[in-house]
């Protein structure tokens, strides 16, 4: 069950640098921006994505996320706004990478992680807190006197 779980966050993680680097691509048409070359970088990205869509069908909903932003993308080129097209692909690129951090936690075992106690009551948030600020007073004490 652990190595289906694994292949899956590596196949989430291949369908992400797989759009990271679509976004990258056009990010570097857009340096000499030209809606022609902008349109034939759009509609060859729509039909890697129908070719992945076939292939891979379970990541369906980030297929139509993708589409959505390259109409999106479609509609800044026709208007010639490329500050919106670059806005756009900003915010894809943001939400890539932080659905990328995110699945990096998902791969850490959960059995090594420091368990909280859970507090029941004011007497057990106040040595809580006590033996924070013990910890944190050892701590600065530690530190080098300048």
């Amino acid at each position: 069950m652990l190595l289906l779980g694994s292949a899956s966050a590596y196949q989430k993680k291949d369908q992400v640098a797989n759009e990271l680097s679509a976004l990258s691509n056009m990010i570097n048409e857009m340096e000499q921006p030209n809606a022609e070359s902008l349109f034939n970088r759009i509609v060859e990205r729509k039909d890697q994505i129908a070719t992945m869509a076939q292939s891979k069908p379970q990541y369906s909903e980030r297929y139509t996320e993708e589409l959505d932003t390259l109409a999106n993308m479609i509609d800044a080129v026709e208007d010639e706004d490329y500050d919106v097209m670059m806005q756009l692909i900003e915010a894809r690129k943001d939400k890539l990478m932080n659905e990328l951090t995110l699945s990096m936690f998902e791969d850490v075992p959960t059995q090594n992680m420091i368990k909280t106690p859970k507090l029941t009551s004011d007497t057990d948030v106040k040595a809580a807190q006590a033996e924070y600020d013990k910890a944190l007073l050892g701590f600065y004490n530690s530190l080098p006197k300048s």
